[in-house]
């Protein structure tokens, strides 16, 4: 005898008339990401600063020592306080594209192999985020003026109807 087994309900996020699961409520998430990454950048940026400003370093041989220890720090700083900066107006709901380059500068950062795993990772979930039609729509709502929790308001309200 074969006893099939019933798999519960999933509980999903309610789904807006056009279908859109509401990925804006993930901004907020992509936004702390990015504050978190670039806060290691700039710490792992300036601790290899150091570390080739060494004097007593041996000159740098390799193809590898050269990008990490010559690149490494100025990519790592530069890209560290994009990500901040773009984190920062993120949580406004203002600088969508300012995001979405912070986000690829992920790429660059992951000549560093320390940042490539979270960075990679954190492009990969912000694109999918920022690229969706609610999200945009949220980042047109900062841009024109409203306030967060005026954007936060009227897509909930836009999401329930």
């Amino acid at each position: 005898m074969c006893a099939l087994q019933v798999m519960p309900a999933v509980r999903r996020t309610p789904r807006s008339a056009d279908g859109e699961e509401g990925m804006w409520r993930h901004i907020a998430r992509v936004a702390a990401g990015l504050t978190v990454q670039g806060g290691l950048e700039l710490l792992l940026g300036l601790a290899l600063l150091i570390a080739g400003a060494d004097s007593d370093a041996k000159p740098l041989e390799s193809l590898y020592e050269r990008a990490v220890l010559g690149m490494g720090p100025a990519l790592l700083i530069a890209g560290g306080c994009l990500k901040a900066y773009a984190a920062r107006r993120n949580r406004r709901f203002v600088g969508h594209r300012l995001g979405l380059v912070a986000l690829c500068s992920s790429l660059l950062t992951a000549t560093v192999w320390f940042c490539a795993p979270t960075g990679l990772a954190l492009l990969a979930y912000g694109t999918v985020v920022y690229r969706d039609a609610s999200s945009r729509q949220a980042f047109a709502l900062g841009e024109s003026g409203k306030t967060p929790d005026e954007v936060r308001a009227l897509l909930a309200a836009r999401q329930k109807n």
